[in-house]
């Protein structure tokens, strides 16, 4: 598989990688999880979700791609026995 490019398909008119033959995934359940956590923490803190998603790493499974590190949500020390 060769370095072919074409134009304007990352959204911000960049170059973007050809593949010549594709390869489909799909997030497992797990990573669905991690997703929400990632988005529910980000909200809630109010920071940008990217770095995080950017540190992700990603393995694939059976069940689809799998996060290895998958964000901590602690709760707040008033919070634990508000259940």
């Amino acid at each position: 598989m060769g370095n072919n490019f074409e134009k304007g398909f990352d959204g911000f008119g960049g170059l973007t990688p050809v593949q010549d033959e594709k390869k489909t995934m799909k997030l497992s359940r797990q990573a669905m999880t991690a997703l929400m956590m990632a988005l529910q923490k980000s909200l809630v803190e109010q920071s940008d979700i990217v770095p995080v998603l950017e540190g992700w790493q990603l393995a694939d499974s059976d069940d689809g791609l799998i996060v290895l590190n998958p964000p901590l949500v602690r709760l707040p020390d008033d919070m634990e026995g508000d259940a």
